[in-house]
């Protein structure tokens, strides 16, 4: 059963597969080029992977269009066979330079590996949700990440 994780910084709080050789190089002043690549990615570190989606929407202020992008949102959370835990967040407007508030959703779900992400994006529910959701947005930027298990 999938979770709902509160917080969100969720892809933190679950660890994978070691990355340790990969951060002893680095540290060591080796260049392991891997940024850009994720076939490499995945052979380095097959730990869980951070799926986190930023949203603006055409209308922010319209509150069935809201409604009906946060349906079709947690009906894919529950549809995906690939998304292991998940996080629906609405902006908090903030007074701090660093943080951008120009959103209007965020999206932040978790995977086992990075193969399960990419067959997430074919799979039947998401391509389902982009289709039915798209009319809704204007803008969608993805950072995609695989977590480090520091304890390996």
């Amino acid at each position: 059963m999938k979770k709902t994780i509160i917080l969100g910084l969720c892809s933190l709080l679950f660890m994978g597969s070691s990355c340790k050789e990969t951060i002893q190089q680095e540290a060591a002043g080796e260049l392991i080029e891997t940024v850009g690549e994720p076939e490499l990615v995945s052979e380095v570190c097959l730990g869980p992977f951070a799926h986190n989606v930023y949203i603006w929407l055409n209308q922010p202020q319209n509150m069935l269009q809201r409604k009906e992008f946060l349906k079709n949102l947690r009906k894919l959370a529950e549809e995906s066979e690939y998304i292991q835990t998940y996080h629906i967040g609405e902006v908090f407007k903030s007074e701090r330079d660093v943080v951008d508030d120009s959103f209007t959703f965020s999206w932040v779900v978790t995977f086992a590996s990075i193969e399960d992400q990419e067959a997430y994006q074919t799979e039947p529910a998401h391509l389902e949700f982009i289709e039915t959701t798209s009319k809704l947005w204007k803008k969608v930027l993805v950072y995609d990440s695989y977590v480090y298990d520091w304890d390996s």
